[in-house]
């Protein structure tokens, strides 16, 4: 607990202390980096207009002379294998050095060091107080990363107002995971207000984006009549691409679309494979799914329920003279 407050004692004197996003964009210009660049761009297109591959000895230099934008270089490329290899104690050395010099970018990837746990260990708790940090700063990017942290309570505490907050700062900053999360908090409405239409609206920019899991979400705007006219057809179809493109939320919907016949024949055996296909890929939801697909000939119609799943079993209840004698029996889980 001492080393969280003594973390976030850290970052809000950084908040107050750190140099503008215009005085950082001047030291970030030496690499041919602008500070737009800086907020919202990936690590590989930061890397690629700073030169790192072919400059790393100078911008290792100017690190070692106390350059937050080039500790922040290192660090990125470290993590990245620009130079060949990986080198996460030195990303995560480097994000230190960045953080602590109050460059806003090297805020964010120290919290993203915390979190992946570059410096031998995961500290999630300190991965909010930078991510926070960075997006007090404006790093776009953080602004995403902050509200996550406050949704999940990284730190023990949760503050779902300001995850919505943040969420729609980064929906509005453009960011894609940022618009595919705050058009499903629109979409549900049990954080803020719903409003479908405008939910909808979000939806449609983080899919046309590629984000797997707005696309199952739109499937499901469009199975439910959610700010658009239902269409189960259309739906499907969305949770087939949101399933393919690696979305475990798609591989449920899916599946499920599969065990209803939604707009398909009803095939029992493709919402198995793709129940399991979510279950491989870590959603915890997915096993309950495939219990209640078991149970499905007993009456459950499919899809999650937090309930507990019941089917009816045949166990040994006693025994006469002829062998044992078997009772039928209700098995919950």
């Amino acid at each position: 607990m001492k080393a969280v407050w003594t973390g976030l004692f850290a970052a809000l004197w950084l908040a107050a202390s750190a140099p503008s996003m215009a005085q950082s964009g001047e030291t970030a210009d030496r690499w041919g980096v602008y500070p737009h660049n800086w907020s919202n761009s990936s690590a590989d297109t930061i890397l690629a207009l700073s030169g790192a591959a072919s400059r790393r000895d100078e911008i290792n230099l100017a690190a070692a002379e106390g350059d937050g934008a080039a500790h922040t270089l290192m660090c990125m490329g470290y993590d990245a294998g620009t130079w060949g290899y990986v080198d996460l104690i030195g990303a995560f050395n480097h994000c230190a050095a960045a953080a602590n010099a109050g460059f806003p970018r090297g805020m964010r990837n120290f919290g993203r060091s915390y979190e992946l746990g570059f410096g031998g260990s995961v500290d999630k708790a300190l991965a909010k107080v930078w991510y926070c940090a960075a997006a007090d700063q404006g790093i776009q990017m953080a602004f995403y990363d902050c509200g996550i942290a406050l949704r999940d309570g990284w730190d023990g505490t949760t503050d779902l107002v300001g995850y919505a907050l943040w969420m729609r700062k980064s929906a509005v900053s453009r960011d894609v995971l940022g618009m595919s999360e705050y058009g499903y908090l629109l979409l549900d409405g049990s954080v803020i207000p719903a409003n479908h239409d405008i939910a909808v609206e979000w939806l449609k920019l983080a899919v046309d984006a590629g984000d797997a899991t707005a696309m199952a979400n739109y499937g499901y705007a469009l199975a439910s009549g959610f700010g658009v006219t239902v269409d189960e057809c259309a739906a499907a179809d969305w949770y087939l691409k949101a399933a393919r493109a690696g979305s475990t939320l798609g591989m449920l919907n899916y599946g499920s679309a599969n065990e209803s016949g939604l707009c398909m024949k009803v095939d029992r055996a493709n919402a198995r494979a793709w129940y399991q296909e979510a279950r491989n890929n870590g959603d915890p939801k997915a096993d309950q799914y495939i219990r209640n697909l078991d149970a499905s000939s007993y009456g459950y119609s499919g899809g999650y329920s937090s309930s507990p799943v019941c089917t009816r079993v045949m166990v040994q209840c006693g025994a006469n003279e002829w062998g044992p004698q078997f009772c039928e029996q209700e098995v919950c889980n």
